[in-house]
């Protein structure tokens, strides 16, 4: 019963890292552009979900207009979906960052940045919102760096958004 019992403990206690598959909670971040051409935009969008597994999605949307009187219709023309399972080293690399992020100064950033990527965290039902370039805290940042180094899909924030 003892050994049991140790067994117990030990696999309880390398898991307290891990989101907790009760709560079916993730980490959602979403990297996008601050402003885009008229016609075209990409974001990136992450999902890490309680089995350790990320959703990665490169979505172009679509501004298309029907005719003069009609109002703009947002689309979605493309999404590239693909997961990748993590280690639980990954995962749990995460989980850290994102912890790290909100013990910190939380809310959205009022920089105004154009031509530029923006960052939003959801995670514990709070919004962190950001510019990836500019006035960015060093603890969003890096999670967001992870997440593009962790990417199935090629993340490309190189030029103007």
């Amino acid at each position: 019963i003892l050994a049991l019992m140790l067994s117990l403990l030990i696999g309880y206690s390398g898991c307290s890292s891990s989101i907790s598959a009760m709560s079916n909670e993730q980490i959602k971040v979403m990297i996008y552009p601050s402003s885009g051409t008229p016609e075209v935009t990409g974001s990136y969008h992450f999902t890490l979900n309680a089995d350790n597994e990320l959703l990665v999605e490169e979505r172009i949307e679509v501004v298309r207009s029907m005719d003069d009187l009609s109002p703009i219709i947002w689309g979605v023309d493309d999404v590239k979906r693909e997961t990748r399972q993590l280690s639980i080293t990954e995962a749990s690399k995460i989980i850290d960052l994102a912890n790290r992020v909100y013990e910190g100064d939380l809310g959205v950033s009022d920089a105004m940045v154009q031509d530029s990527w923006d960052v939003r965290i959801l995670y514990r039902g709070q919004i962190v919102e950001q510019n990836y370039w500019l006035d960015v805290s060093s603890e969003v940042k890096e999670l967001a760096d992870e997440l593009i180094k962790l990417s199935p899909i090629e993340v490309d924030l190189r030029g103007f958004a």
